[in-house]
């Protein structure tokens, strides 16, 4: 039998491309990884993370971090950023190595000692990341992702997510669940326009059309532990939000405690 050089290599091809796409975005979102949508965390030795904010002023707050012992005594207790920012600690998780990771909001940028990418953060913390600082503009809430040394409360690591209006404008991004595992950090987001899309630094999601029935755009994102790249990606209606094994969201579009 004669063999057609180019329908061998036609078929390859096919063969290449089917095995290329086995990872689908469908297998990104049906994994099992644990989520956090709390304030409060408990470590393998019986240790307790509370995170939270004061409330100093009218229109400023001030995020808190604090570790209690298996016996329930204060080890230590952080505020993270004192600067004219509204900043708050709002959902706090571990990882295998007990550490923990920390989402703060935020509003804005400054240029302050007491912001919270300077005044309690290791050299480095925020260089080389996915995303460094707020952006421009100013007034929408956007998280930042953190690890903490479990020995003093110490920023180790951290990066910002945003979503990013056309004018390259900083628009308003919340983290609703995280959870560490497999070697990436994994998000559950609330985005008010195109969320991040997979990389090293801001693209917006070319598949971020409408809304849903909640008002923003549902995003499952994956970033590599070192917080230097978006991995994956994902837009979720909330049919496929609310059914996931592990996932922030009730049917209704509010937050599961």
């Amino acid at each position: 039998m004669r063999v057609y050089p180019f329908l061998f290599i036609f078929s390859l091809l096919i063969i290449l491309s089917s095995c290329g796409s086995s990872t689908s975005t469908d297998d990104s979102i049906a994994s099992n990884i644990p989520l956090s949508t709390s304030n409060t965390v408990t470590d393998s030795d019986g240790n307790s993370y509370e995170v939270g904010f004061n409330q100093v002023s009218d229109n400023q707050q001030n995020p808190v971090v604090k570790k209690y012992d298996a016996s329930g005594e204060l080890v230590w207790e952080v505020v993270h950023d004192n600067s004219p920012v509204d900043v708050r600690a709002v959902l706090v998780t571990l990882d295998t190595q007990n550490r923990p990771w920390v989402v703060f909001t935020l509003d804005g940028g400054s240029s302050s000692n007491s912001y919270l990418t300077l005044r309690t953060t290791s050299e480095n913390a925020f260089s080389g990341v996915y995303q460094s600082n707020y952006g421009q503009g100013g007034g929408p809430s956007v998280s930042v992702i953190t690890r903490l040394n479990p020995e003093n409360g110490v920023i180790e690591r951290g990066t910002f997510l945003t979503a990013r209006l056309n004018n390259g404008n900083t628009n308003t991004y919340r983290v609703r669940g995280i959870g560490v595992a497999d070697g990436f950090v994994r998000v559950h987001g609330e985005s008010a326009f195109r969320p991040p899309h997979t990389g090293t630094s801001f693209v917006s999601h070319p598949s971020a059309n409408e809304f849903g029935p909640c008002g923003f755009f549902l995003n499952q994102l994956d970033l590599n532990v070192n917080l230097t790249e978006v991995v994956e990606s994902d837009l979720l209606t909330i049919e496929e939000a609310s059914t996931l094994p592990n996932t922030a969201w009730n049917p209704d579009c509010s937050v599961r405690q």
